[in-house]
């Protein structure tokens, strides 16, 4: 695209290589990224508040009386995942609790011995949170072969929503990211800067709000929703240093 000549790109990053991204071909074209800052400060990024949408959700289930939660994520390496380990991990640590971060969900069989190991543990958890939809998907799947019965057994709240979460015997918790927004924002962006001047030497950092979704697999019934936004400005300057992933210590 970039020997084509094309006048912006919108990508979601998948490499945290910078000098992928400070070539001479870069340097000629506009560029938004989506879900997960690229390496650096010159492009726009659209994002949500991974940290804080995954610390809101946790303190949810902290409310409803958990104090051993465990957090199932794919990878440590996804920017998204450790954001929302972040979140977690603060939740836990403010309450007095002991994280339990489990990030080597890679596969349904992965995630079955897993969840079967944690429960038949002297200490197995009353709660899980899923770092993502896929995630979510191989736990409901781990925790019906294992026979558990959710949220009598083990509560359960994940970050995505997804169009079967409300089907689902019970209807899943879950914090809903502005799938639509995301992508309406960040046109609209590329287009202003299309239409403007030369590639900023300094990009923006534009974040939208998500939603805690309570319906009934964390123990509730359903009630109105409840945004979750940064503490910061919407729009703000980005820099080398204004990341709110962090790596997984555990």
């Amino acid at each position: 695209m970039l020997r084509r000549q094309v006048d912006g790109l919108v990508i979601i990053p998948v490499s945290d290589n910078d000098r992928y991204y400070s070539g001479e071909g870069f340097s000629r074209v506009h560029v938004v990224t989506v879900d997960r800052p690229a390496p650096g400060s010159r492009f726009d990024s659209v994002l949500v508040p991974n940290r804080a949408g995954a610390k809101t959700a946790v303190e949810h289930l902290i409310g409803h009386g958990h104090r051993s939660i465990a957090f199932l994520g794919l990878s440590r390496k996804l920017y998204t995942m450790n954001a929302r380990y972040t979140g977690y991990r603060e939740a836990m640590s403010d309450a007095g609790h002991t994280p339990q971060p489990y990030v080597d969900c890679g596969s349904p069989e992965r995630t079955v011995a897993l969840i079967r190991s944690m429960l038949n543990g002297r200490k197995p958890p009353t709660a899980l949170f899923a770092a993502n939809n896929l995630t979510m998907r191989y736990i409901l799947h781990a925790l019906n072969a294992a026979g558990i019965h959710i949220p009598r057994q083990v509560a359960v709240a994940g970050f995505d929503d997804f169009e079967m979460a409300d089907v689902f015997q019970p209807a899943l918790t879950v914090v809903r990211q502005p799938i639509y927004q995301l992508g309406e924002v960040a046109a609209n962006l590329l287009f202003q800067r299309i239409s403007g001047s030369d590639p900023p030497k300094v990009g923006h950092r534009v974040i939208l709000p998500v939603e805690l979704i309570v319906r009934c697999s964390c123990g509730c019934q359903p009630r109105t929703s409840k945004a979750v936004k940064e503490q910061h400005p919407v729009v703000a300057p980005t820099s080398p240093e204004d990341n709110e992933s962090m790596p997984l210590s555990e």
